[in-house]
């Protein structure tokens, strides 16, 4: 195929060719690292997520242990108070995620999550406020608290309903 080229144009190809190779070898290095910075975000931002919740589930847990023992009324306000206060924080940590860049199984239970936060705990606060059963506000906090203990559970084949 060259045999028929003059020296310049012999010399140009064959300096072409290793030119060609590393152009298309530096696009796919590229290509990796972006997936790589990419994956590194997303696990930054899963950490901050998680580190948001710790608090939030620990506010929770006092909300329902003040809740469920009969406390004192201005101790369960300051208690639903801290948990708002948290609850808020959270979602905007949350708000910030983009939930394409998980696997599905974690997305489905971290929506799970979300919807225990917006459903259950204003219908738990609703039940403590009537002097409700203790079945039942027991059930509604152990549905938001078992919803974030499934969120970071190792092993998840599916999302989970409290």
């Amino acid at each position: 195929m060259l045999r028929r080229l003059g020296i310049r144009a012999k010399v140009l190809a064959v300096l072409a060719v290793p030119m060609v190779v590393l152009l298309g070898l530096g696009a796919f290095i590229t290509n990796l690292a972006l997936t790589d910075a990419t994956t590194a975000r997303a696990a930054v931002k899963i950490v901050e997520v998680a580190r948001a919740y710790l608090p939030l589930a620990q506010a929770i847990e006092t909300e329902r242990a003040l809740s469920l023992t009969g406390g004192d009324p201005t101790a369960i306000a300051d208690a639903r108070a801290t948990a708002d206060e948290l609850l808020a924080a959270t979602r905007s940590k949350t708000a910030e995620m983009d939930l394409d860049q998980y696997p599905k199984v974690i997305v489905d239970q971290f929506l799970v999550t979300q919807d225990q936060f917006a459903n259950n705990l204003p219908s738990a606060r609703r039940s403590v406020d009537i002097d409700s059963q203790t079945a039942i506000i027991e059930r509604g906090y152990a549905g938001i608290i078992n919803s974030q203990m499934y969120l970071v559970q190792p092993d998840r084949r599916e999302p989970r309903r409290p």
